[in-house]
């Protein structure tokens, strides 16, 4: 079997404290502005920019324009957690989802790995799944770690939602180390929590 996801072997990424950061979000957390077209038509985040790197061009980032929003004093660790799966990150949001997440494609190409850590999550079901064999396999994580990458060219994704619950995403954008990242995807730490086909 091919493994498609695969938890990080790094710490459990958390502000080093909840209720600074609590405020910084509710202060200049807004919904994204989205600009060109892709699986959505319209925009189902709120969040922010928490990072953006010297190659960062707002003009060829992606889909949507957000602010900015400097955390590294309540994420110290940021950056180092996933600085070796990538040559160059050129930028970091931090989302919160405000609609269902139908299964898509971010990307097509083999160049492109996704990177994600699920920051806050009130649902106590997990809600980011993998459209395999026609059947969603849900990605879990384990109580140490909260950061994966998943190879997103070989199967769709889709995210539950349930307005009940709060959900918030950290996203990295930049160039993949991919020695790097084979060499994690070859490792049997966190095998179970590794979705495969």
């Amino acid at each position: 079997m091919k493994t498609i996801s695969k938890v990080l072997d790094v710490p459990k990424l958390e502000p080093i404290n909840w209720n600074v950061w609590w405020d910084i979000w509710h202060e200049h957390a807004e919904t994204l502005i989205k600009y060109q077209k892709n699986h959505n038509d319209i925009a189902k985040w709120i969040g922010f920019d928490c990072y953006r790197g010297e190659t960062y061009n707002p003009v060829t980032e992606g889909y949507y324009h957000s602010k900015f929003v400097d955390c590294s004093k309540v994420f110290p660790n940021l950056l180092n957690n996933v600085a070796s799966i990538f040559h160059n990150i050129y930028l970091i949001r931090i989302l919160q989802s405000t609609s269902t997440f139908f299964p898509h494609y971010d990307f097509k190409d083999e160049e492109h790995i996704s990177v994600r850590t699920m920051l806050y999550d009130e649902n106590p079901s997990s809600t980011f799944y993998y459209v395999i064999n026609g059947e969603k396999v849900y990605q879990t994580l384990p109580q140490d770690s909260n950061t994966w990458i998943y190879k997103d060219h070989l199967v769709q994704h889709g995210s539950d939602f349930d307005s009940r619950y709060k959900k918030i995403l950290i996203t990295y954008y930049g160039f993949i180390n991919r020695e790097q990242v084979n060499s994690i995807f070859d490792t049997s730490k966190y095998d179970e929590y590794s979705a495969k086909i």
